[in-house]
């Protein structure tokens, strides 16, 4: 299965199920290896320690080296979140503890998904429920903003250019909007994401394994072209680049390589610390077990520190990265 992560899931269509389950069930089978080796001798106890770690590092996705610090002047808190507002709007606090999650992370530029009200083509709209509560405009604050359909991207720098992304045969909206931030005379060009979700794939394998696989594979292709479409709007940018969102993609996925590929980096790989999942408290199992949500950023600008927020406020806990623009580049 590492390996197998390594090449690239997509190559394999149980392995690309595989990185979408809970990790106890990696995790149990090579803890039972370890029970059982204690009996044999050293060469089996070293092979099942060996799998043991497989499943704790590469398989789990488990940071543990920085590498070296970055540079820059000019930090830059960027935080993406997948607010979940239809499902927020179902609580009496959702959208106050939303705020809440916001105003502690204190982000200057903050990328949002999930953020519109079924059968409304407004935003973040405010009920009578909610608008004393929870106002939506804490969730900006004083930032400048630019919302399309379920996208939204505030940020303390002015915008401008902003865009939705085109929407490719076969998917129903944009999987991105595109905004550029003038930050202290820098072009700094954000994108916030959403691609496909392979929900109804993966529920589809539980009640048709092998017709599910087939759902599966064909979900995935639609996230990978999703992602290369962004891909070429990165490759002709010109100026610096942040990408966050919710991608629907584990670190090992080919839709994250293809986007690293075009010279980005993921934050939490850069400068995180331990697994950073964002994903899968809301699930059955009660935790979370998938790293879907991330931060990359482009050339000229370094990573200081990657870190996730509070599973409280929404299904996603939202990814926050402290950005440098590097001398070269910045104020």
């Amino acid at each position: 299965m590492a390996i197998g992560y390594r090449i690239g899931p997509e190559h394999f269509p149980w392995i690309a199920l595989l990185q979408y389950l809970p990790y106890p069930i990696h995790l149990a089978p090579a803890l039972v290896a370890v029970l059982c080796s204690l009996r044999l001798n050293r060469g089996w106890r070293a092979a099942a320690l060996l799998s043991l770690l497989l499943v704790l590092g590469p398989v789990m996705g488990l940071v543990l080296q920085r590498g070296e610090p970055d540079e820059g002047r000019l930090r830059l808190r960027v935080m993406t979140y997948n607010i979940k507002a239809h499902l927020a709007l179902q609580r009496r606090d959702g959208f106050l503890q939303l705020a809440r999650e916001i105003e502690a992370q204190d982000p200057d530029i903050l990328l949002v998904q999930d953020a519109s009200e079924p059968g409304s083509a407004r935003p973040f709209p405010q009920s009578a429920g909610h608008a004393t509560s929870a106002p939506v405009a804490a969730l900006f604050g004083s930032r400048h903003r630019y919302q399309h359909g379920q996208f939204g991207i505030a940020s303390r720098y002015p915008l401008h250019d902003c865009a939705p992304g085109p929407v490719r045969a076969g998917v129903q909206s944009e999987s991105y909007i595109r905004c550029v931030a003038d930050v202290n005379g820098l072009a700094v060009e954000l994108f916030s994401v959403h691609l496909q979700t392979p929900r109804h794939a993966l529920n589809a394998t539980r009640r048709e394994p092998l017709e599910g696989v087939d759902d599966l594979e064909q979900n995935a292709a639609v996230r990978l072209a999703q992602a290369a479409e962004l891909a070429e709007t990165i490759r002709a940018s010109r100026g610096a680049v942040i990408v966050g969102g919710d991608l629907n993609a584990p670190q090992p996925s080919l839709v994250i390589q293809r986007l690293l590929n075009e010279g980005l980096r993921d934050a939490f790989a850069s400068a995180g610390f331990g697994y950073g999942y964002t994903y899968g408290q809301a699930l059955r199992p009660g935790f979370a077990f998938l790293r879907l949500d991330h931060v990359l950023v482009g050339p000229g600008i370094g990573v200081a520190g990657s870190h996730v927020g509070g599973a409280r406020a929404s299904e996603h806990q939202p990814v926050i990265a402290d950005l440098l623009l590097r001398p070269s580049v910045g104020s």
